[in-house]
């Protein structure tokens, strides 16, 4: 039973790690269409902070996926701290929204449902291991 919790959480681990490497490529690939998907605007200028913010996801997402490898049955104890990675993207769409920054799309519902999912994940995979120790 041990061996299968640790198993779910590295899967959520490595799962978290492609979701973050495809959003890389799917922004990187076409910013215009990531940007106006949010109903915002693109303009040349803002290329150059897309891919400041994509190569530090995908620096986040190398080391999220070697966390296993790293942590080994501790995993467990990063699963909590991701639980809260997880909600930051969630927490900055509803000021974003609340501020009036920006309205809720479709796109925005779809991420952060993805985001909750993991959190969700994360939180329960980590409590069960949790409870072998």
């Amino acid at each position: 039973m041990f061996w299968e919790a640790l198993m779910r959480l590295v899967i959520v681990f490595r799962a978290f790690a492609v979701a973050q490497f495809f959003v890389v490529v799917a922004t990187l690939a076409a910013p215009e269409l990531v940007m106006e998907s949010f109903e915002l605007t693109y303009s040349a200028d803002i290329l150059l902070v897309i891919q400041l913010t994509a190569l530090c996801q995908i620096m986040f997402a190398i080391v999220t996926f070697a966390l296993p490898s790293w942590l080994g049955h501790n995993l467990w104890k990063a699963a909590s701290t991701y639980v809260w990675i997880s909600l930051l993207p969630v927490l900055l769409n509803i000021y974003h929204v609340a501020s009036n920054h920006k309205a809720f799309t479709n796109a925005s519902y779809f991420e952060n449902g993805l985001w909750l999912l993991f959190a969700l994940l994360f939180y329960l995979f980590g409590k069960k291991m949790k409870l072998y120790f």
